[in-house]
């Protein structure tokens, strides 16, 4: 748990081999090996999170269902295919707690019906729930919880694009998660984003630094390619293509490898970009059309809506309103029907996903092409049907 992923998958796997009894101790077993099997692109990973939560309810223990039902319903909250059922489950997670009454079940109680809250867009209520499962956390102290509310409390304020509140809460996140945990390497990634974009230069290096460092010293391929993807992002709002398209490279590489497509998504995405801002159309086409290839695959609405926007920016090159207004409407659709949020282990594929972080690839588009009668309808139509749209451009 502390961030040893091989040593831990293969101690998890070994003890569920030995088929004991049912007990809360393989219910728990099942529900941690899905978390570390998604955050390792493992094929089958939430199949562990199904018997979990059956093992759970047969087993009768209301304490280990809640657990298992919160590990679960994370997980699928961040596949949009699975939304709906990781919202129950989170939900019937935080009536279990609650139920509990001591004040850890309590913090996650509030915790599991703020990640639903979240998921299901109910920003208000989210910002209640976790704010409140944050404070009593560190209450008991009780640091591992209090940074899971932080990070999703930091997630909502991106979603509101307050960044300031984002950094605060994930630099408060950090002080309670170990830094090489899955969930302190993608909260140090973010961060370097995130002060990259308010200009913090020098801080922004030092995260990534940090970030890097901590997932090649675990060898946690995974976020391997999330800390390679979000440092190319930083290099590229800068301008230094070469060295970002390293970085992105890099993260290719690794995500074909262990099947990241989420990572694999968010690499192409950048590397799109790239290729547009040298005015290669026929590159930034061929890496867009593979991001959104990826992200389907991955079934990450916010993702499809990256591919889409970066299939908009090659055709705003190519002079054609109508494309890039149709492509966009689509992309804005889909992100306003996706606000997603992850509460365990599965963090190479985080919901807030960086490269949404702001719009200068879309403002680029539209001083490009947007503004004029064509742009507009083409623009209605894709908000209209953004299903329609990504049928019609998926290869």
């Amino acid at each position: 748990m502390g961030g040893v992923v091989d040593d831990c998958w293969r101690w998890l796997t070994a003890s569920l081999a030995l088929r004991p009894a049912v007990s809360h101790r393989q219910v728990r077993a099942l529900a941690l090996a899905e978390q570390l099997a998604l955050a390792q692109g493992r094929d089958h990973a939430l199949e562990y999170g199904e018997e979990a939560v059956g093992l759970g309810r047969a087993a009768g223990d209301r304490l280990a269902l809640a657990r298992a039902a919160l590990l679960h319903g994370s997980a699928l909250t961040g596949l949009f295919d699975h939304r709906e059922r990781g919202v129950q489950l989170l939900d019937e997670a935080g009536v279990l707690l609650e139920a509990e009454g001591d004040d850890w079940s309590l913090a996650t109680s509030a915790l599991a019906r703020g990640a639903a809250a979240l998921a299901r867009g109910d920003l208000h209520q989210a910002q209640d729930l976790l704010r409140y499962g944050a404070d009593r956390f560190a209450d008991v102290d009780n640091a591992r919880g209090a940074a899971a509310a932080l990070r999703h409390l930091a997630d909502l304020a991106i979603v509101r694009g307050r960044y300031d509140d984002a950094i605060a809460a994930l630099r408060e996140a950090l002080t309670g998660l170990d830094a090489n945990a899955a969930a302190g390497i993608t909260s140090m990634a973010q961060l370097g984003c995130l002060c990259a974009i308010q200009g913090r230069s020098g801080e922004a290096d030092q995260w990534h630094a940090r970030a890097l460092a901590a997932a090649e010293n675990q060898q946690h391929l995974p976020l391997l390619a999330f800390a390679c993807n979000a440092k190319g992002l930083t290099l590229r709002r800068r301008g230094r293509l070469a060295e970002a398209e390293q970085c992105h490279q890099r993260a290719l590489r690794i995500s074909r490898e262990r099947g990241v497509p989420a990572a694999l998504a968010m690499a192409h995405a950048s590397l799109g970009y790239i290729a547009e801002l040298r005015n290669d159309v026929t590159a930034a086409d061929r890496h867009q059309q593979a991001s959104l290839n990826a992200a389907c695959e991955a079934a990450d609405r916010q993702a499809q809506a990256l591919a889409l926007e970066g299939l908009a920016s090659t055709a705003s090159l190519r002079d054609d309103p109508k494309t890039a207004g149709k492509l966009l409407g689509a992309a804005t659709a889909l992100r306003e029907g996706s606000v997603v949020t992850a509460v365990g282990a599965a963090t190479a594929q985080r919901g807030i996903a960086l490269g949404h972080l702001d719009r200068v690839d879309i403002d680029r588009t539209i001083a490009r092409v947007g503004g004029c009668p064509a742009y507009d309808r083409a623009y209605a139509e894709g908000l209209r049907d953004p299903q329609a749209v990504l049928t019609a451009v998926r290869v």
